[in-house]
């Protein structure tokens, strides 16, 4: 299984957490505890620097600082983006190079780390699923929940 796919198997095991069985819930749980153990790992793994947290609150700060204002004064953001306006949009990307270089290494270093973390993503992972009996699922289990968690079906 790879590391990208236990954000899946983690998803469908807390959609059947909820089901009856004793066995049943005791699979569940003690694999949501191992899956959440590996993904916790790799999260950590995608954390971002200090320092490229400081490039960000400096960037957030510079969008709001562009951005078209709403009627009470707040920065517009349309799809998650700050609205610059026309008027200022060369003055805006001036700053904002500027910035990026400024913070140049420090974003080398953030790309580089994406990719590492990217390439992680599809490593293969060495964990212990604890194995559910066929017997075990509950008789109100979809087929849909059932292929959520086939991998843990034994």
């Amino acid at each position: 299984m790879k590391r990208k796919e236990l954000f899946q198997l983690k998803q469908a095991l807390e959609r059947v957490s909820t089901l009856k069985g004793v066995k049943f819930a005791y699979s569940i749980a003690k694999n949501l505890q191992e899956v959440n153990k590996e993904i916790e790992a790799v999260n950590k793994a995608i954390a971002p620097s200090e320092e490229f947290m400081k490039y960000e609150k400096e960037r957030i700060k510079l969008n709001e600082e562009y951005a078209e204002k709403t009627e009470d004064g707040s920065p517009k953001v349309l799809n998650n983006n700050y609205v610059i306006s026309p008027r200022n949009r060369g003055s805006y990307e001036k700053r904002m190079e500027d910035l990026k270089n400024k913070h140049k290494k420090v974003l080398s270093e953030r790309d580089e780390q994406i990719k590492e973390y990217q390439a992680l993503l599809e490593e293969n992972v060495d964990i212990t699923l604890h194995k559910i009996q066929e017997g075990n699922l509950p008789s109100d289990i979809t087929a849909e929940q059932i292929s959520g968690i086939l991998p843990v079906i034994e």
